[in-house]
């Protein structure tokens, strides 16, 4: 099974899943590009695809990804990996990153002139480069999570006034509780910006394990429902 799961700006949510065959596909594509189409014009959106494994998901990305460099939105992808794998963070840092290759940043001296543009606080860029891993950084830490999600807060607003963006979570049922938080960290806060944050995950690894423990994608994606649809 395939499905697009959706929360829009006015807090509405709709789920869908479908059968992941070439009609499901094309229907569930249709969905994404409209999304695009509503980010595009300035409303942040958040997506979940679902689909267990085998059934297509890459494959929807894919053509997403090309769906939407014709209309001039740049699609990105981090990965959660297997268990214990993931660093925290990890997965959204590495989107980040290839997002700055996008506009040819790929050292401190690329970042600093592209973000004086955009009005980014100077005091963090240091911060953010470091995070990122840019070659030249300086050695900084957030001093509490506050800052660095509102760092990377800040980072993504600059980015999406240039250009429209699909930051795509791969694999969200073996992220880390870190990249979790900042996931809906981000889903709250971009709500008026040109992103579209996309997460894909297999249903069959939510499910409770043999001590009845439920996952923590599963926590998450459940309070982003609620949260919205108790905004309406």
């Amino acid at each position: 099974m395939a499905g697009v799961g959706r929360t829009t700006a006015t807090g509405y949510f709709r789920p869908r899943t479908i059968e992941a065959m070439a009609a499901g596909r094309a229907a569930e594509l249709a969905e994404l590009e409209e999304l695009l189409d509503e980010t595009a014009n300035g409303v942040g959106r958040t997506a979940f695809l679902a689909g267990d494994a085998g059934v297509g998901k890459a494959h929807l990305i894919g053509v997403l990804a090309r769906r939407a460099a014709a209309r001039g939105t740049a699609l990105v992808t981090g990965r959660c990996l297997f268990r214990d794998g993931t660093r925290p963070y990890g997965p959204i840092l590495d989107a980040l990153t290839e997002v700055l290759a996008v506009f040819d940043v790929h050292d401190t001296s690329d970042f600093e002139p592209f973000l004086q543009e955009s009005g980014f606080p100077p005091a963090r860029v240091g911060l953010v480069a470091s995070l990122l891993g840019l070659p030249g950084a300086p050695r900084e830490s957030a001093s509490t999570a506050e800052e660095l999600f509102d760092s990377l807060v800040m980072l993504l607003l600059a980015v999406t006034e240039r250009r429209a963006l699909v930051l795509h979570l791969q694999d969200l049922h073996w992220a880390d509780a870190a990249t979790l938080r900042l996931f809906a960290h981000l889903s709250q806060a971009l709500r008026r910006s040109r992103l579209l944050l996309l997460a894909s995950y297999s249903p069959e690894e939510l499910r409770p394990d043999d001590s009845n423990a439920v996952p923590l994608a599963a926590t998450l994606i459940t309070r982003l429902k609620t949260d919205r649809a108790s905004a309406t």
